[in-house]
């Protein structure tokens, strides 16, 4: 898809993709979301990932129940809520690996935790270097000590 064509169905998301909820959705949970009758529910963390549930029944406002409450606490324990930082993406993160050394530089948030995590399967001992972090999210910092608890 083009940029533009993200931006544009990221803000449709944003402001009515949870029907009559779509306000109190940005301000609890805080990711352009689509919901559907069926009972699916399409939540995004731009530039991190997406995620859809599927529970019904559904809310008076026609929104899953279940995945409105897993979405609710998804953002809140990982802080993902898109004006939760207003400088997040100012300094991009970067996460490389050599020679079984982790090397994480910029902003480390919950996208390059996770991607650190990816790669540390790759061996069994991998070391982080973290000399060029200039600001780790708090979600990133629980996702990499459990990097330790894997490993210990």
């Amino acid at each position: 898809m083009s940029e533009a064509a993200v931006q544009h169905t990221l803000s449709v998301m944003a402001t009515c993709g949870m029907y009559d909820g779509a306000g109190e959705w940005m301000l609890r949970v805080g990711l352009p979301a689509k919901s559907g009758v069926a009972g699916g529910v399409l939540a995004v963390s731009p530039g991190q990932f997406g995620v859809g549930l599927f529970s019904p029944p559904l809310d008076p406002r026609g929104n899953s129940v279940r995945a409105v409450l897993a979405c609710e606490r998804m953002a809140s324990r990982f802080g993902l809520h898109v004006f939760h930082d207003a400088t997040a993406g100012a300094r991009a993160a970067k996460v490389t690996e050599r020679d079984g050394v982790l090397v994480l530089r910029g902003d480390i948030d919950f996208a390059a935790a996770e991607l650190a995590l990816r790669l540390s399967r790759k061996h069994a001992r991998a070391t982080l270097d973290v000399t060029g972090v200039t600001r780790m999210h708090p979600v990133a910092e629980r996702l990499l000590e459990a990097l330790d608890t894997m490993q210990g």
